[in-house]
């Protein structure tokens, strides 16, 4: 079975998603000499895909969401949500496409609000407190990858 474009691009998500969780944990920061050469290489790698288009759209939905949130919030784009974790976001976009995308965005959301309200009712946490959020973008990703394993 060869390889293709698309597996190639979802290894390397993975590979960024591991040493961005590190550094999001450590550090708080998802940084950019990661971030926007894999960003780089999927634009790129999307003239070799055959669902370019989907994952065109993906990208355009995560910058959709980002500049509504940002407009409808008067605290702009400071948190919950970082610039870092906006371009990881996007490279997740082009990387992954639609379907894919979707069901991590999922993930992340049910891990992440489940996590940050038992950590609310320990008293660990205020609500806001911020969290780093690339360690659930990665739980999607993670549970999407092995889903489209088992089917």
């Amino acid at each position: 079975m060869p390889i293709t474009v698309a597996q190639i691009l979802f290894d390397l998500a993975l590979i960024v998603l591991l040493v961005s969780t590190y550094t999001d944990l450590r550090w708080r920061i998802v940084p950019n000499t990661i971030t926007l050469p894999a960003l780089l290489t999927a634009l790129a790698g999307l003239f070799f895909t055959p669902d370019w288009l989907s994952r065109l759209g993906a990208a355009g939905f995560v910058l959709l969401i980002y500049i509504l949130r940002v407009l409808l919030t008067r605290r702009g784009c400071d948190r919950p949500v970082g610039m870092g974790d906006v371009k990881l976001l996007l490279f997740l976009a082009l990387a992954v496409g639609f379907p894919a995308l979707f069901g991590s965005l999922a993930l992340m959301c049910v891990g992440s609000l489940g996590f940050y309200a038992v950590q609310i009712a320990r008293g660990r946490l205020s609500r806001t407190d911020p969290i780093p959020l690339v360690p659930f973008i990665a739980l999607g990703v993670g549970g999407v990858a092995i889903w489209q394993l088992l089917i």
